[in-house]
């Protein structure tokens, strides 16, 4: 949420009349994915939510965006988000890790959100991309995961990357494996904080692969399919 450019990994930035409001990056190739559902959903709940809240909820979210400023990474422009585009940013994201909840905080963050200090490395597996922590993720902490497809491995990533999972290490699951289609991908992880939805600038990993297909076996045969 600190570097604004038009878009800043799955969200989108435009002017409305409200200001400048929240809103999921399509994928125009495949707009349908469970993952991009879950965004839309916790997305239209909070924007709902906001009309819900009391004049002195709303005062509240209003004096909290009148303390944060985001910057773009390029030209160190700062700009200021109203009070309603801070509860739909973080709400949004706080019911995207917390699927099972029906609303978000009505009260804005009280502090502010590092994140845990744990290294992530990522190896290509058949099918994927598995990433591997060097520790437990904190307490009220989960860490997403993010991906760009690449026409090749020596594209050059942009800042189009996409959640593709939300996943918490502990002791004895340190690593978990997200499935892809074949080709190189740049990636890379960001921490969440789940009780507020703050989220902490996004690490980049660099460039992996090729994934290949996964193999799996079909009886009588071998079959390839993709993961």
């Amino acid at each position: 949420m600190r570097g604004l450019s038009g878009r800043a990994g799955n969200a989108v930035y435009k002017l409305t009349k409200n200001g400048v409001e929240l809103s999921d990056r399509p994928i125009v190739n495949n707009p349908d994915t469970p993952a991009q559902n879950v965004i839309r959903t916790a997305f239209s709940k909070v924007t709902k939510q906001w009309k819900t809240l009391t004049a002195a909820e709303a005062a509240a979210w209003n004096a909290y965006a009148a303390n944060y400023h985001l910057s773009n990474p390029v030209s160190g422009a700062k700009r200021t988000l109203s009070g309603f585009n801070w509860f739909v940013a973080l709400g949004t994201r706080y019911l995207t890790v917390n699927p099972a909840s029906t609303a978000a905080p009505t009260t804005p963050p009280t502090a502010d959100f590092s994140g845990d200090s744990i290294t992530i490395t990522p190896s290509v597996v058949a099918g994927g991309i598995r990433f591997t922590a060097s520790g437990s993720n904190g307490s009220k902490t989960t860490t997403a995961l993010l991906v760009q497809k690449l026409s090749n491995g020596n594209t050059k990533p942009s800042s189009a990357y996409r959640t593709k999972a939300h996943f918490t290490f502990v002791t004895g699951t340190l690593q978990t494996t997200v499935n892809l289609t074949p080709g190189w991908y740049a990636v890379g992880y960001q921490y969440v904080n789940t009780d507020t939805g703050q989220e902490t600038e996004a690490v980049y990993l660099g460039k992996i692969g090729p994934v290949a297909f996964a193999v799996a076996d079909g009886g009588k045969g071998t079959s390839k399919k993709a993961a």
